[in-house]
This record gives structure tokens, C-alpha cells and sequence, in this order.
């Protein structure tokens, strides 16, 4: 069953489409939350979640008596580093003070999203990795990867919960002989669903990043799509995720 995102997150991704695109620069005033109400139909506590969702990109910020401002790009605050990083230097993908919870390792449905993710035309099963990040004694990540089952077949640890201390993906490539040609990343907003509240990521309506990424063979196959989510007010630079 395919879902749709909420309207705020939908309003949200046209703005930054917008700021991205140079339709909207540093210093414009984006429209209001009236405005925004108005042109797509919605209440004003829609519109204005949707600003709060820019901001907490750093995108935008209020500004008292003027509205919300686009911001001069800056430098994003890196969270850690990244995973692939992490492991080819300690052997481990866990960064330091960090400890893993892996939730499932299961086949299940694709939902239409993953299905294009790995270009896959017809319903199927993929084994879904899930896994929690916890430091300092609370959530900071939750995450998610999917393969293709005949990649699976040939890279059973994939379905053990049991710790791939080099990274599921770095697995996949020993195992398969397959190598990595690029990566493509999305990073947007939206609002925290009840799975992101089970994991005590946010609570249900409230700002989360999410990092989307579909990793590629050196002949554009898909190897593994996968999403992680941030608590608001968190800044990644990402270019190597796996779960």
C-alpha cells in the first residue's frame, strides 16, 4: 500500500525544490503562512509546519516583523563520520560512543518507493535490515536497508541479526565480487511517524531528518536502497550510508 506524504512535507520539499532551483535566494522572504494555506488548500498549522520543517533544515528562519528568510548556504554541521569511514578505519561501521540495536532482518513487501528505488517493476520481497543507533543513552538514528533476495541468496548473513561489523554492504560486496560505481542521496524534512516515535527518534508530528540512498554498481544496478532518520536540529553530511 503506497502512502502518501503528508501535506506539509509536500509543501516543504516545493519550497526547498524552490531555494535549490535559485527561484527563491538568500535573503528572499518565502511566502507567508497565509499564503501558503491559501495556494495549496491547506490550514495554517500546515503551512507553518512546513516552515518549521525548512528551518530545521537551516534553510530558512523567522524573522520577527519580516516572516521566514532563506538563508545563505553554509557549511552543514557534520554529525559524525560516516559509516564506510568509520569502518574501513576501526573495523567497525558503530562510530565511537554509539551502540547498535538491529530490530529485524526479515523478507517483506515492497512498498512501491523501494520497488523504484532498486528498479523493480513488479511487487517482490526484499530483506529489510533495521537497525537503532543509540548514544549517550538515547535514540539518535533509525534506519533501514533493503536488497534484492538474489542478492541475499548469495549473502545469507544478511538475514542473521547477529552484528556485520564491516557494514551489510561492504558484506554484499565481498560476497557478491560486485563493487560500488555511485550513490545518490536525498536529504529532506518531514514529520515524525509513529515508527520514529517507537524508536523515541521524535514524537509523532515533529521535524525529523531523513536521509534517503540508492547505492549502485559500477553497472548502474541497484545494490541496496536504504532511509535513515535524525532527531530535528540534527546537521549529517552523508556520502557513504549503510546500515
Amino acid at each position: 500500500m503506497t502512502t502518501t506524504p503528508p501535506a506539509s512535507s509536500i509543501i516543504a520539499r516545493t519550497l526547498e525544490d524552490q531555494i535549490a532551483a535559485g527561484e527563491l535566494q538568500p535573503g528572499d522572504r518565502t511566502p507567508s503562512v497565509r499564503e501558503l494555506a491559501r495556494e495549496y488548500g491547506v490550514s495554517p498549522a500546515t503551512a507553518s509546519k512546513a516552515l518549521n520543517q525548512l528551518a530545521t533544515l537551516g534553510l530558512v528562519d523567522a524573522r520577527p516583523g519580516v516572516g521566514m528568510i532563506v538563508l545563505q548556504p553554509r557549511p552543514t554541521q557534520l554529525l559524525t563520520e560516516g559509516r564506510v569511514a568509520v569502518a574501513a578505519r576501526t573495523g567497525s561501521v558503530n562510530r565511537p560512543g554509539e551502540r547498535a540495536e538491529r530490530i529485524s532482518a526479515e523478507d517483506e513487501p515492497a512498498d512501491s518507493r523501494v520497488r523504484a528505488a532498486l528498479e523493480i517493476n513488479t511487487r517482490r520481497a526484499f530483506c529489510r535490515r533495521r537497525v537503532r543507533y543509540d548514544a549517550s543513552g538515547r535514540p539518535i538514528e533509525h534506519s533501514a536497508s533493503w536488497f534484492p533476495l538474489d542478492l541475499v541468496t548469495r549473502a545469507p548473513r544478511l538475514r542473521d541479526l547477529a552484528a556485520i561489523e564491516e557494514g551489510s554492504l561492504t558484506y554484499v560486496l565481498q560476497t557478491t565480487g560486485r563493487t560500488v560505481g555511485s550513490t545518490h542521496e536525498d536529504l529532506y524534512a518531514r514529520e515524525a511517524d509513529d515508527l520514529d516515535a517507537r524508536h523515541g527518534i521524535a514524537a509523532a508530528g515533529r521535524p525529523v531528518l531523513v536521509v534517503e540512498s540508492v547505492t549502485y554498481d559500477d553497472h548502474e544496478r541497484p545494490l541496496t536502497f536504504g532511509t535513515a532518520v535524525y532527531p530535528e536540529l540534527t546537521r549529517v553530511i552523508t556520502s557513504d550510508r549503510q546500515h
